[in-house]
C-alpha cells in the first residue's frame, strides 16, 4: 500500500514505516479516508524516536515491533494507541520498565516478549496484570485465562470480541 492513499493525519506515519522498510495495512479500501489497522516493522532499523513520532493512529489494532533494536523508551508510545490489542515485541531490547506501559493497557489481547530482557518476575506481573490477554515469552512460557486447564487456549480463542468497558473507562479518564 502506498502512503499516499492514507489519510492526510497519517501520511507522516506511512512514510515512516514504509521507510524502514515496513509496511502497513488500513481499515478500509476508501483512498484518503481508511485508517491504518496494522503494521508490521519486524527486523527493520525503526528507532525509538520514529516510533514515538508516528502520530495519532486511532484504529491501530496490531502492531509487529519484533526483532527491532526498540527499547522501553519508544515502546512506551504504545499507550496511546486505545484500539491496540496486539502487541509483538520479541526480539526487542526491552525491559521490565516496559511492563509498566502494557499494564496500563487493559484491552490488550495478545503480547509475545519472547527473546526480550523481561524478567520471570515481570512476565508474572504481566500475566496477572492481564487476565484477559495471552501472554508469550518462550522461556516462561505461554499464560492467558485459567491458566492451566486444558481448554484454556480454547476457550480464549472463543471469547469474542473483549468488553469496551476497559477502553471507556480509560477514554473518559477513569
Amino acid at each position: 500500500m502506498h502512503w499516499s492513499i492514507v489519510r492526510p493525519d497519517e501520511r507522516p506515519a506511512a512514510r515512516t514505516i514504509r521507510r524502514v522498510g515496513g509496511w502497513f495495512m488500513l481499515d478500509g479500501s476508501l483512498p484518503f479516508k481508511s485508517h491504518i489497522s496494522s503494521f508490521w516493522v519486524r527486523e527493520t532499523g525503526i528507532q525509538d524516536d520514529e516510533l514515538v513520532n508516528l502520530g495519532d493512529l486511532p484504529r491501530l489494532n496490531a502492531a509487529e515491533l519484533g526483532y527491532t533494536q526498540l527499547t522501553d523508551r519508544g515502546v512506551a508510545k504504545i499507550r496511546d494507541y486505545q484500539n491496540l490489542e496486539y502487541v509483538f515485541l520479541w526480539g526487542t531490547r526491552i525491559t521490565d520498565r516496559t511492563i509498566e506501559t502494557l499494564i496500563q493497557m487493559p484491552w490488550l489481547r495478545l503480547v509475545n516478549v519472547s527473546h526480550t530482557q523481561i524478567t520471570k518476575d515481570g512476565f508474572d506481573t504481566l500475566c496477572e496484570s492481564l487476565p484477559n490477554c495471552l501472554v508469550s515469552h518462550t522461556e516462561f512460557g505461554t499464560m492467558f485465562r485459567d491458566r492451566g486447564t486444558p481448554d484454556s487456549y480454547s476457550a480464549w480463542l472463543e471469547i469474542g470480541e473483549p468488553s469496551d468497558e476497559p477502553k471507556r473507562k480509560r477514554r473518559l479518564g477513569s
